[in-house]
């Protein structure tokens, strides 16, 4: 019995840095309705650029991170307003985001040896809490699932709240209106894109500074840069999404748990049954939701 509540915990914590995975993902679906594949891309040059920064320069990791999330917003800006925003259809931008990551996993595998196994961020990414004789909590995946809170409120209020996210939602449902009316179209849709490779890279802290064992990390380090490795993250991100509805945050948040959970009552199985299992769960709800999710989104 004990086993399964741990399983349960594990799961829920691992559904935290699942969400941070989808938000990012969120923000462009909902602005520019298309899915950032390269978005795994990106969390994985977060890690390397926050371990290069910590291990080779010596930096604290806390400034490593907040300088790491400087270079991914203008990264991000950068790329939407000088490149991508020559490109007009969701489905070019979708072929894009693939070329990019397509190009990106080649670069990497052939400049970098392995993946990063981890971030050194000392006794916190061992330390576990208590609870009872038989249950422990690790700290940096708890931190990151209360983050993940605090990320889905912040997000709420960015879209729903200020007056960029009131742009972006009117650029989202009508762009030439937006346009017409004087919404800075090209530099609110590439504020968007850097925020979501800040949210990528808060996301890639919390994955590869986490000890949880569940974390597709352990298995990835072990075989250095591949395309599965740049591609597993823009996947579970994907089923998250989609598990939740991209159109409510919180629910984003309760895929990312239900996926996280699935994978963990997996794992006790075996590696291939944890990921098997969160892929399961995505194909029920995917069949489930199907023409509410894409029709109404490929025929825009």
């Amino acid at each position: 019995m004990i086993q399964w509540i741990d399983t349960f915990f594990q799961g829920v914590l691992l559904g935290g840095l699942y969400t941070m995975l989808a938000l990012g993902m969120v923000l462009v679906m909902i602005v520019s309705r298309y899915v950032q594949v390269m978005h795994g891309l990106v969390v994985l040059v977060s890690a390397l650029g926050i371990v290069g920064l910590v291990q080779f320069l010596h930096f604290p990791v806390l400034l490593a991170l907040l300088l790491a999330l400087v270079v991914l917003f203008w990264l991000g800006f950068g790329l939407h307003y000088f490149c991508f925003h020559r490109v007009q259809s969701s489905r070019s931008l979708l072929l894009a985001s693939f070329g990019v990551a397509v190009l990106g996993e080649i670069i990497l595998r052939a400049r970098t040896p392995s993946a990063p196994s981890g971030l050194p961020t000392g006794a916190w990414a061992t330390y576990s809490i208590p609870i009872g004789e038989s249950l422990t909590i690790p700290a940096m995946p708890l931190i990151g699932f209360i983050v993940s809170i605090i990320m889905v409120i912040v997000m709420n209020r960015f879209l729903f709240t200020l007056p960029i996210g009131l742009r972006l939602r009117a650029i989202a449902d009508e762009p030439r209106v937006a346009h017409l009316l004087g919404v800075p179209v090209r530099n609110t849709v590439s504020i968007a894109i850097g925020v979501s490779f800040v949210l990528a890279g808060i996301g890639a802290f919390f994955l590869f500074a986490s000890s949880l064992s569940l974390l597709p990390v352990a298995n990835i380090s072990t075989g250095g840069i591949d395309a599965i490795s740049v591609f597993v993250f823009a996947i579970i991100g994907f089923e998250v999404m989609v598990i939740g509805g991209y159109r409510s945050l919180w629910r984003i948040l309760a895929g990312g748990i239900v996926m996280g959970v699935s994978q963990s009552v997996g794992a006790q199985f075996g590696y291939e049954w944890q990921m098997l299992a969160g892929h399961v769960v995505f194909l029920v709800v995917l069949l489930a939701r199907f023409d509410r999710l894409f029709f109404r989104f490929f025929t825009a």
